[in-house]
């Protein structure tokens, strides 16, 4: 059995309802891209301004590095005896720390006293060795 024709006012309101449709689509289409534009439009404004604000930073820290570089070079120039006088004194300094976290890290091999006891190492002289 076949569908009986449609008749031509039904034809023409569907037509219309469809064109509607397709003109509510493209209009959201032309919405949303318009919206996304202007959103890339800022994100590329934010990542260009972030991009010279860091390059702006780095110079600035080139710069001052470069500065602290001639100063060091400068005193050390005219003050030979005191920076060897420091560098000394910051290896005796390390040598110092060094040695006593050394010897804190050996205490814990020695056994928990009584009172009265002496100390004894809890290994032999071949445990020492590192």
């Amino acid at each position: 059995m076949r569908n009986p024709p449609l008749n031509t006012n039904t034809n023409d309101s569907m037509h219309s309802t469809t064109d509607a449709a397709v003109n509510l689509a493209h209009d959201l289409i032309d919405r949303a891209a318009s919206h996304l534009h202007s959103r890339e439009a800022r994100l590329r404004q934010r990542a260009a301004s972030t991009r010279q604000a860091l390059r702006h930073s780095l110079d600035v820290t080139q710069q001052q590095s470069a500065r602290a570089r001639d100063t060091t070079r400068s005193l050390l120039v005219q003050h030979p005896f005191a920076a060897v006088g420091l560098a000394l004194g910051a290896g005796l300094l390390l040598a110092l720390w060094s040695r006593s976290s050394r010897q804190r890290a050996d205490t814990s091999q020695y056994e928990p006293l009584l009172p009265g006891e002496m100390p004894t190492r809890t290994g032999s002289a071949l445990d020492a060795t590192h």
